[in-house]
């Protein structure tokens, strides 16, 4: 095909052949890039250079500088982007961690004063119906607050240690 007898308008271009035609034939008298174009990268990289060669040494180097700013913006934008990343995951896990801690420290005190109520129970246990048996104390450990602070009350009611045995089949079944 000859060029000057390619004749389509932009509405007529069907394949890259037909697109590339128009360009050649188009490009110098073209302002802005058509849409229907901007499908093939290589034709706008292609309309990008002719618009260079058209433009004076003052127009390029502002150009480039226009370019370079967006470049520097662009970087200047993810760069904050991964910053601020950054400070979301760092302020994320000390929240977290300090989070944990006081969690942990008030899990850790609660278990501490559990232990301590059985400590003392087995204690006064021993003291008024002498040594326990391993059943028992197994029970014992497996009482919480609630039940524990139960059976500190009705503890100076038990004159055996079947009646210990009676009260933890009652008031805590497994």
């Amino acid at each position: 095909m000859e060029l000057p007898k390619f004749n389509k308008t932009l509405e007529e271009l069907i394949n890259i052949t037909d697109k590339w035609l128009y360009f050649l034939r188009k490009a110098p008298d073209l302002e802005v890039v058509p849409e229907s174009m901007l499908i093939v990268p290589e034709i706008e990289k292609a309309f990008a250079i002719a618009d260079r060669v058209n433009l004076s040494l003052e127009e390029i180097d502002d150009l480039e500088k226009r370019e370079q700013f967006e470049r520097e913006r662009i970087g200047a934008i993810e760069l904050s982007k991964a910053e601020a990343r950054a400070e979301g995951l760092t302020q994320g896990l000390t929240q977290g961690l300090t989070q944990g801690l006081t969690q942990g420290r008030a899990e850790g005190r609660a278990e501490g004063i559990q232990i301590g109520q059985i400590n003392l129970i087995k204690r006064q246990l021993k003291r008024q119906l002498g040594e326990l048996n391993q059943s028992i104390e197994d029970s014992l450990s497996q009482l919480s607050s609630e039940q524990l602070s139960a059976l500190a009350e009705a503890i100076f009611d038990f004159s055996s240690l079947g009646d210990l045995s009676s009260w933890l089949e009652t008031n805590c079944p497994s």
